[in-house]
Order: C-alpha cells, then sequence, then structure tokens
C-alpha cells in the first residue's frame, strides 16, 4: 500500500498576495484586522511603554520585525524590503490605535515606504494611509530611513 506524504513549508514573513509585503498587509482593509489581532506581538519591542515626542499620542510602544532589527543593528544606512514597524499607541494605559511602516522596495527615501495610522481599535476613523505619504515622510526624514526609533531598544 503506497501512502501518500503531505509536506507543509511555512516560510515566515512571505506572502504571496500582493496586498502585503513581507507578513504585512500594505492595503488599510486588510492591515486593520492585522494590528487588530495582534499579529506584530512577537516582534522585538521596546521594553515598555514610554511617553513619545512624536505626534502618535501620549504614550507609546514601538515594535519591529527581524529584517528592520537587524537592519538597525547593523547599522545600515538604508533598511531591505520586507522592513517594518509598528507603534501602539496608548491613552490611559490602554492601546487606542496604532502607526505602521513597511518597507515595499529596497530604494532609499520616504516613497519606499507604505505609511498607516489609525487612532480607534476598531473603526478606520481618522485614519492615514498610503505609499510614500508626505505628512509621514517629513516628519520620518530625520530618521535612518525614515525610522525614528532607537534601537536596540533598552
Amino acid at each position: 500500500m503506497k501512502r501518500a506524504l503531505a509536506i507543509s513549508v511555512l516560510i515566515v514573513g512571505c506572502s504571496s498576495d500582493p496586498g502585503f509585503v513581507g507578513e504585512v498587509p500594505t492595503n488599510p482593509d486588510a492591515l486593520l484586522p492585522w494590528l487588530q489581532d495582534e499579529r506584530y506581538a512577537d516582534w522585538e519591542r521596546e521594553p515598555a511603554v514610554h511617553p513619545t515626542a512624536g505626534p502618535h499620542g501620549a504614550d507609546v510602544r514601538v515594535y519591529v520585525n527581524l529584517p528592520l532589527a537587524a537592519s538597525l543593528e547593523a547599522g545600515n544606512a538604508v533598511h531591505p524590503e520586507a522592513s517594518s514597524a509598528v507603534k501602539e499607541i496608548y491613552a490611559e494605559g490602554l492601546v487606542v490605535g496604532w502607526a505602521a511602516m513597511v518597507k515595499t522596495s529596497d530604494a532609499d527615501g520616504g516613497d519606499s515606504w507604505y505609511w498607516y495610522e489609525v487612532l480607534d481599535r476598531t473603526e478606520p476613523q481618522n485614519e492615514f494611509e498610503g505609499q510614500g505619504l508626505g505628512l509621514c515622510v517629513g516628519c520620518h526624514s530625520a530618521g535612518q530611513d525614515h525610522v525614528r526609533t532607537a534601537w536596540p531598544a533598552n
């Protein structure tokens, strides 16, 4: 008797869905549920919630995926495609929204990033999103390939 052998391979960080770069959605309809499910929760992160100097609310905590963490730790001037960060935005100790950035190409510059921010956990009210979004690029241009998070996290 012959047996059929099924082999499943999970490649972490990859998706054949054209609305994804690596493991992160790059469209608001898919990204909000991805954030709500905390699919980023196993990424490297800052050790604690802390006040922010930026415009993303009073308190934040940043998570970065492995490609971005490795690139930051190496001191790379330009981060690789699929580098991603998620900033949880807090109010009164609770996550109320997120800001996310996803590198969509190996190119340098703010246009090589997909940007997203939503300040409501359940509805996309006050949502900002887009490739090379000027509002985000302007502020983040001071960062290392537009990443302003100090790394490694202390």
